[in-house]
């Protein structure tokens, strides 16, 4: 076994698949632009959890933000293709249990 640095990268890469999270790059430019391709007020209320086979997971903060994930459901999509390049099929929305 080689002493030798490796990059960080690599070492996300591989966890990622194991997650099944999606690339590094697509979960990043959604995750670190959510405000710009949803809106202050929408990313106030709905968080981005994870993208698995093309499916962004979405946490909301109260049930009628589901409703509304709903009704934007395409634009999200679009906005994040547009954003990011990375093609996302479907929103799944849960949410967000209060403690």
């Amino acid at each position: 076994m080689s002493d030798d640095p490796k990059p960080i990268s690599s070492d996300l890469d591989d966890l990622m698949r194991r997650l099944q999270a999606g690339d590094r790059e697509q979960v990043g430019g959604v995750f670190g632009k959510w405000e710009e391709i949803v809106g202050a007020s929408v990313a106030a209320n709905v968080t981005p959890v994870r993208i698995e086979n093309q499916t962004l997971v979405v946490e909301v903060s109260e049930s009628s933000w589901a409703t509304q994930v709903g009704f934007l459901e395409s634009t999200i999509r679009q906005r994040i293709l547009e954003e990011t390049g990375s093609e996302i099929v479907s929103v799944e929305v849960r949410v967000r249990r209060h403690r």
